[in-house]
């Protein structure tokens, strides 16, 4: 190999490990700052016992569509994982889905996880418990199992809300 070769050899490496040492600073930049995400929204889920769910607004979004606000549906399992997901209500009542959760079309005054002598039982889909009209074909569709998959293949999934639980919290918008 004579020099000249040699010489391209180092000056490509070179260029090679510059770019790269200027790639990694960027790419750390990326990362929300510390005070950042401090400030991201959370909820205390200490305070709901394994089995119990609960409704409350959304700390993150507010309108959604027909009049109906943002909610999150909290469900801590019996194994102790949390679920938490996107609902649109209007004060007490939730709004089915219309295919899409994004766009309620029905009132449902009494929605969550199915109970059997007051307990959540998981093996028994989320739906509206109101008292319905047998004709009413939608509500056969409105079901989902205790992880917000639609059981009926006729309406999307339950929304999950973005973030992770990061120990007796779990934080809005965080990814990781």
């Amino acid at each position: 190999m004579n020099r000249k070769k040699l010489l391209s050899y180092i000056v490509a490496a070179l260029f090679f490990l510059g770019v790269l040492g200027t790639f990694i600073p960027f790419v750390g930049s990326l990362r929300p700052s510390a005070k950042a995400e401090a400030a991201l929204p959370r909820i205390d889920l200490s305070e709901i016992n394994i089995g119990e769910y609960i409704i409350m607004p959304h700390p993150a979004y507010e309108r959604a569509h027909n009049g109906y606000v943002w909610s999150v549906l909290i469900y801590k399992k019996l194994n102790g994982m949390v679920n938490v997901w996107d609902i649109p209500t209007n004060g007490k009542i939730v709004g089915l889905p219309d295919f899409y959760w994004w766009r309620p079309a029905f009132e449902c005054h009494n929605f969550g996880p199915s109970k059997i002598r007051g307990e959540v039982d998981e093996t028994l889909p989320i739906k509206c418990h109101d008292t319905v009209n047998e004709n009413n074909k939608w509500y056969l569709k409105w079901e989902w199992d205790i992880d917000g998959n639609n059981t009926s293949g006729g309406m999307a999934d339950m929304n999950s809300t973005k973030g992770i639980t990061e120990g007796k919290y779990f934080v809005f918008a965080k990814t990781s």
